[in-house]
């Protein structure tokens, strides 16, 4: 995640990522608040994939516990870099990502 840093983000790991035969096999995804969303387009999104943080993961009860999240409902305004983390793990499930 990224938040309201868009030109100090340290966002290049191209010298740390696993390449195959000089090719990039990795797509670097940054996760920005809305507020945030347009100006990280702008400035990174030739290069990475931008996804805007939702102001608020309603998901059901099912899937809070299967994965033993706390509550059934989270926010971004209130949960910080929690809010965050737990909403990049969840698209990286939905995604099935071998590696986050």
């Amino acid at each position: 995640p990224s938040y309201n840093r868009v030109r100090k983000a340290c966002l290049n790991y191209s010298h740390v990522m696993e390449q195959r035969d000089g090719n990039v096999s990795y797509i670097q995804v940054v996760v920005v608040r809305k507020c945030d969303f347009n100006s990280y387009i702008h400035y990174w999104g030739k290069t990475h994939m931008i996804v805007e943080l939702p102001d608020a993961l309603k998901l059901p009860k099912s899937i809070w516990d299967r994965y033993n999240f706390p509550n059934d409902e989270s926010f971004a305004d209130q949960g910080g870099i929690g809010y965050s983390r737990l909403f990049i793990q969840l698209f990286a499930i939905a995604l099935k990502l071998d590696k986050v």
